[in-house]
């Protein structure tokens, strides 16, 4: 009984390995080929971009203004950083080559809730031309408030004074190679294992690896 229950056990396993299919070398090598690819290109995509330099500074608002006149000068400027006319004034002034629009684009700004402290961040391929957008960014908004009537003659002066002028600062920021490249590795796994599961075996570039499947079964 207990022989005869073994042999049957020992044929239904046997039955179950020959039942599973074999991995085909075709869609490993698949994968393996769009992992490298996708990942590769990554790396070379972000390697040919260039470095660029972010410069920061800091502007402190000092007023005669009440605290809620202060505020609505720091809201005040705060929204005109965006502005087409501010980029254009930076623009004159540094003489930079790009566009009003790619200006607005590379200006970043910060604030402390109820502070009237503001920080601006400018990004260029230049680091001589990034310090420069940063330092004159608060004459800049300062001279477009007093134009928009912000302050009156008689009403509460105001100034945007740069926190320590030589305390901007500069950071070279090189493109993330590295990091794109294994986001890519990760995407190209991704992408070849769907395709290897999704497409016919037939459809898949794998003819070297057929053809030394030929010469080995011969």
């Amino acid at each position: 009984m207990s022989t005869s229950a073994t042999e049957t056990r020992t044929t239904s396993h046997g039955r179950r390995a020959e039942k599973r299919p074999p991995v085909d070398p075709r869609r490993v090598l698949f994968v393996i080929l769009a992992t490298v690819v996708v990942a590769v290109a990554a790396g070379l995509l972000t390697a040919v971009q260039p470095v660029t330099y972010v410069s920061r500074a800091t502007f402190v608002l000092e007023s005669t203004a009440s605290a809620s006149q202060t505020e609505t000068l720091v809201r005040n400027m705060l929204a005109l950083i965006p502005d087409e006319a501010v980029a254009g004034d930076l623009k004159r002034i540094t003489g930079a080559p790009q566009s009003v629009d790619d200006i607005t684009e590379a200006l970043a700004v910060s604030r402390p809730p109820g502070a009237s402290v503001i920080t601006v961040a400018y990004t260029d391929e230049e680091a001589v031309r990034s310090r420069q957008v940063c330092d004159a960014l608060g004459p800049v908004l300062q001279s477009r408030v007093q134009s928009l009537g912000g302050v009156t003659g008689t009403g509460p002066q105001f100034t945007l004074e740069q926190w320590n002028r030589n305390a901007t600062s500069t950071e070279r920021v090189a493109p993330p190679v590295v990091r794109n490249t294994l986001v890519g590795l990760l995407v190209g796994l991704a992408v070849g294992l769907a395709a290897s599961v999704l497409a016919p075996v037939g459809t898949l570039p794998t003819r070297a690896v057929k053809g030394r499947s030929e010469s080995a079964g011969r």
